[in-house]
């Protein structure tokens, strides 16, 4: 009896640690450097996304920069210091005049923000401001929305 309680919690803990480690496996590490003008300071955003994606990185201005990372589904995951309404996300956010009004304040009073929806095609969407960065998803079908969430708040600041 104490034998197959033992061989439970050693099987139980077992499959746990494989069942992690899997999930682990199927997500990439990312890093994001910003540096804010008016405060002098560097910052380093990291955070996770799901893997086999195609990275695209693009320079707005000398202050503004943006990566993406493209699905084979046209799903998208971005991250941008651009102080305005990420490109991106521009079509989404653009078509919902309370968005808009909500991100205008965001952006004055450079606070944090979370704006999501679905698109015309049902997809979903969405845009978190975080002070100098946003990150967001676009084109997501709904059997893909818990891992692009997941990537979005796994968000960290260093």
């Amino acid at each position: 009896m104490k034998q197959n309680l033992t061989l439970a919690i050693v099987l139980a803990v077992s499959l746990f640690f494989v069942a992690s480690c899997s999930s682990q496996k199927e997500f990439a590490k990312i890093k994001f450097k910003d540096f804010d003008v008016e405060t002098q300071k560097d910052y380093v955003y990291r955070f996770v996304i799901p893997k086999n994606y195609e990275e695209n990185n693009f320079k707005r201005s000398l202050e503004s920069e943006e990566k993406q990372f493209t699905y084979a589904d046209a799903s998208m995951i971005y991250i941008t210091n651009e102080k305005g309404t990420p490109i991106a996300n521009y079509n989404n956010i653009d078509s919902d005049s309370i968005a808009i009004q909500k991100s205008f304040l965001a952006l004055m009073e450079n606070d944090t923000l979370t704006l999501q929806g679905k698109d015309k095609l049902g997809k979903y969407w969405k845009n978190k401001k975080l002070k100098e960065i946003s990150i967001g998803y676009l084109n997501v079908p709904e059997n893909r929305k818990a891992d692009f969430d997941k990537a979005i708040s796994s968000i960290k600041m260093k």
